[in-house]
């Protein structure tokens, strides 16, 4: 039995036989299973409620995602799901609804923690009484934890690739004063004034030092921001923990920090000796 069919013979049920109505009853009962059926087919949640909040009907997917099980229409929808009060005044009074849709992002702590996108329209009228609204709930808690975490990923990389940028753009000036610095020390060779020489290298000295270690802070650095394969050879655990100390030192001592080293000699390990000390 068709649409078309359908129509005529509602036109015509006042002068309907018992038999006739018998069967489009039966038709009808069939039609509302079948479509109940294909509801519960859906994977997002498709909940029916009045402009009060009484739910109508729910699918077995909304049923699942609000645990409110096979609700009576006495039941209102946000008092088993507090978070959808917002819907209250929205539905009461259509103010937000654009062409009869309505769309909003909830969070909601029960029956779990969860992001549920949640889309509202506004049927016609029902029995020529009131108005009925149709609730689509679409669970996006993973779709929207995927999407912070690649943000994340993204706000990583583009500080990894800034800060391998400043630390070549240091390196660059590093190197330059470094050369600078050896041709210096070449020159002063030549001074025949020995302790003015010697005091004049002892400050390069320390300067040449200084500029080794800064060396091998943005080296560090640089190995720290981009992964690398592993290096593997014979370790000794007291001597890495001894290097980092001595590394770090210049820190420690600004924050005032004394570290005293009582490692006992440790078994020789099979590690990269720099991913270790990152």
């Amino acid at each position: 039995m068709n649409n078309q069919m359908l129509k005529k013979l509602f036109e015509k049920v006042d002068i309907l036989e018992a038999p006739d109505l018998r069967n489009l009853a039966k038709h009808l009962w069939g039609k509302q299973n079948f479509l109940y059926k294909m509801l519960d087919m859906i994977q997002d949640g498709i909940v029916v409620i009045n402009a009060r909040g009484e739910i109508f009907y729910s699918n077995r997917a909304a049923e699942r995602l609000l645990a409110i099980g096979d609700a009576p229409q006495t039941k209102v929808l946000w008092k088993y799901i507090p978070e959808f009060i917002t819907l209250s005044n929205v539905i009461s009074t259509n103010a937000d609804f654009n062409n009869s849709f309505y769309s909003k992002e909830i969070n909601i702590s029960y029956p779990y923690q969860a992001i549920l996108h949640v889309m509202v329209t506004c049927e016609p009228e029902y029995d020529n009484s009131e108005k009925l609204f149709t609730v689509r709930i679409v669970d996006v808690t993973e779709e929207r934890k995927k999407s912070a975490q690649n943000l994340d990923n993204e706000r990583t990389s583009s500080v990894m690739l800034l800060a391998s940028g400043v630390a070549h753009e240091i390196g660059n000036p590093l190197n330059a004063i470094t050369l600078h610095l050896q041709l210096l020390e070449r020159q002063l060779q030549n001074i025949t004034n020995v302790p003015e020489r010697k005091k004049i290298l002892s400050s390069v000295d320390i300067c040449l030092d200084e500029l080794s270690r800064l060396d091998g802070i943005i080296h560090n650095f640089l190995q720290a921001i981009r992964p690398q394969p592993l290096k593997m050879t014979d370790v000794s655990l007291k001597g890495i923990a001894q290097k980092t100390i001595d590394l770090m030192s210049s820190e420690f001592k600004s924050l005032n920090i004394n570290i005293v080293n009582n490692i006992p000699e440790l078994p020789i390990i099979s590690g990269d000796p720099n991913q270790l000390q990152q």
